[in-house]
């Protein structure tokens, strides 16, 4: 059996024993404690009855029968605001609260999105928890592209009983964009809604993230540059039923028509560089009711959201070598993933990102409490959980079926359509440029602000230079600060991280030498300071959601035509696209040592390919969801999988040249033939 942890050297009985009593004097008597919430409903009319509440236990020191607690939620003082509350619970026990839709509302509207103000992994008689459910009442989709997608499901009836697979489009949630090419950067869009008295809508596209509902910033009628929105299109509902057909010409829109009335004048050159890195573009639409835009979730829910970016589908052939190849790699290393514990089913694992002092007095709050029986005692010293300790709550007797009841299944992007195997990739690394672009500016302002560097302030050159190259230089490394190897690739890679911010157009000189000590501080102070703020919205800033896995990574070493000769752009790598790893596009720094000088060590994470395995059950949360894809990856994919490792140069001058291609197992790192 698993040791457990000690908190303060007190026993886990005593420390529990404190929380029955938690907020009395000694000799009062104490009533049985309770958890009590509320529930706020947007877009949804709801029938009375329908929406549930769950209170599961997670049985650390429950009495024998400590049993689960369905009840139903009552209306409130609002008619869109529910409340609930459990009475008579077991003192001291964690109760993990759910909630779901049933009956005639669950037919309604069948779609929810869920928020909570904080893990709902709570102990009796702590503060009231706050859910949030957005119906999502339209539905917006790409035509995805068609190489090797089409969905070819059921049959056409030719007569006789003889049925014939015949391929027909196939739109999803999040797709592939090729904005480069004019022919395949005219996407169609098709959006339908049920929502009473729809005349039409408004598509919106952002190179930011939407702000959630519940942001302050959620201001979807907002026309302001804070609303991050680049392009807005208006057009004409179709009938009942059907679906409204649009189409977006991504060129155009990003690169420049040369008629800004009809398109824009495209962006420019460092978002081009970040959306060729894979920066995704954000697409949803806000439905116009009676004519007007309306922008209440209260009465048109959640609006949906498409995603698209850049990745790279296919494996790149090796093109024949140039006669004068510049671009050149010198020793490639291969570095394992770290597999793990394979979580159990409905089992949430957690990471300790910094250390921290568990309890400290009688009011012990519950995640200290999980965290000290749930994790290993050798991670807790005098009290204090190390960084880096894991610990996994296990779930209860009950089948999870549908509810909501965690923090990592809090919406994001609302997709209201299939995502496949391409749309993970997507998915993957628009999560991977959201969490690296919600963090770096902050991160570097404060940096900026600790060196007291000159002509650094708000909305500069060479902030927005700074801030450009250090997202590009954790995007091709693929290192989001939320990895729990993120100090050991930054540190692989700070001259690297450095000339990419120097290869900006207004970065400062104390970058232009990559190597000196200023800009080694000042990207050390960054990394520092995007770790820092590596929280998860509802959980305590020192605990996140943790899959028990690293993901492998190759180290390189980067070889050009020499400081004092920059390349014409930036060059870049193609990773080809393999079975077990994804492939990517990846853009290096402009200036590259040659071969005698010290090499820039380039770290580049290899996120597992999850294409064409099978989908985890749709009820389950995205942190399930991952879960199963881990442990199907693992199984299918990566035991004793051959990979076929290609690597290849672009750069100006130079132009393609061949860098690396070795195949070997890659959980064994022997020889193989693909």
């Amino acid at each position: 059996m698993k040791k457990r942890g000690r908190i303060l050297g007190a026993t886990l009985a005593a420390a529990l024993s404190a929380l029955a009593s938690r907020g009395h004097a000694s000799g009062e008597t104490t009533e049985a404690a309770g958890i009590d919430g509320t529930i706020r409903v947007f877009g949804c009319a709801v029938e009375p009855g329908d929406l549930m509440v769950r209170a599961r236990p997670i049985h650390v020191a429950a009495a024998p029968g400590t049993a689960t607690l369905v009840v139903k939620a009552f209306s409130a003082e609002a008619p869109d605001l529910f409340a609930f509350r459990f009475d008579g619970l077991e003192a001291g026990t964690p109760y993990r609260i759910g909630v779901r839709f049933l009956g005639a509302t669950a037919r309604r509207c069948p779609q929810f999105a869920w928020s909570v103000d904080r893990e709902p992994l709570v102990l009796p008689g702590d503060p009231s928890l706050a859910f949030r459910g957005l119906a999502v009442r339209s539905k917006l989709e790409m035509l995805a592209t068609t190489e090797g997608r089409e969905d070819v499901s059921g049959g056409t009836d030719i007569g006789g009983g003889v049925k014939i697979r015949v391929p027909k489009p196939l739109f999803v949630g999040a797709d592939t964009l090729n904005f480069r090419d004019p022919a395949m950067a005219v996407r169609t869009l098709r959006w339908q809604s049920d929502l009473p008295g729809v005349t039409g809508g408004q598509l919106q596209i952002s190179l930011k993230p939407f702000p959630r509902i519940q942001s302050q910033r959620y201001n979807p009628c907002g026309t302001g540059a804070e609303a991050g929105v680049i392009h807005r299109v208006n057009f004409d509902a179709a009938p009942a039923g059907e679906w409204a057909s649009l189409t977006v010409d991504f060129n155009a829109l990003l690169l420049g028509s040369g008629d800004p009335s009809e398109v824009g004048a495209g962006v420019d050159a460092g978002t081009l560089a970040q959306l060729d890195m894979g920066m995704p573009v954000y697409l949803r639409v806000i439905p116009n009711l009676a004519g007007a835009l309306n922008c209440d979730p209260g009465t048109s829910g959640t609006p949906p959201e498409v995603i698209a970016a850049h990745v790279v589908p296919v494996v790149i052939p090796q093109p024949p070598p140039p006669p004068d190849p510049r671009l050149r790699l010198g020793t490639v290393t291969y570095t394992q993933p770290l597999i793990g514990k394979q979580p159990y089913p409905g089992e949430v694992c957690y990471r300790v990102t910094k250390p921290h002092k568990l309890g400290g007095n009688p009011l012990i709050p519950s995640w200290d409490t999980t965290a000290a029986y749930y994790a290993n005692s050798a991670d807790i010293v005098d009290g204090t959980i190390r960084e880096g300790a894991p610990f996994c709550v296990p779930q209860g007797s009950d089948d999870d079926g549908g509810w909501f009841d965690s923090v990592v299944d809090t919406f994001g992007s609302v997709l209201s359509a299939v995502v496949d195997g391409l749309g993970k990739l997507v998915n993957y690394i628009s999560n991977l440029w959201e969490e690296i672009k919600a963090k770096a500016v902050d991160s570097v302002a404060n940096v900026l602000t600790d060196l007291k560097i000159a002509n650094c302030g708000e909305g500069s050159l060479c902030r927005q230079a700074l801030t450009t190259g250090l997202e590009i230089a954790l995007a091709s490394m693929g290192v989001p600060p939320s990895l729990p190897n993120f100090d050991e690739l930054t540190q692989m890679g700070f001259d690297y991280m450095a000339e990419q911010a120097a290869s900006e157009v207004g970065a400062p000189d104390f970058i232009a030498d990559y190597a000196s000590e200023q800009a080694q501080n000042f990207v050390k102070k960054v990394a520092a300071d995007l770790k820092a703020h590596n929280t998860v919205p509802g959980l305590p800033d020192w605990l996140v959601p943790d899959l028990h896995f690293n993901p492998a990574f190759l180290t390189m070493e980067l070889f050009g035509m020499g400081l004092d000769q920059p390349y014409l752009s930036r060059p870049g790598i193609i990773r080809g696209h393999t079975s077990i790893f994804a492939g990517a596009f990846v853009l290096i720094p402009q200036r590259l040592p040659k071969p005698g000088e010290k090499p820039i060590v380039f770290p580049m994470v290899l996120p597992p390919n999850l294409e064409d395995l099978p989908d985890p059950p749709s009820n389950y949360d995205e942190y399930q969801k991952s879960r199963v894809d881990k442990n199907n990856w693992v199984k299918q994919r990566y035991t004793n999988g051959c990979y076929n490792l290609v690597l290849i140069g672009l750069s100006d001058p130079g132009g393609l040249t061949p860098l690396f291609n070795v195949s070997f197992f890659a959980d064994t790192v022997v020889s193989c033939t693909p």
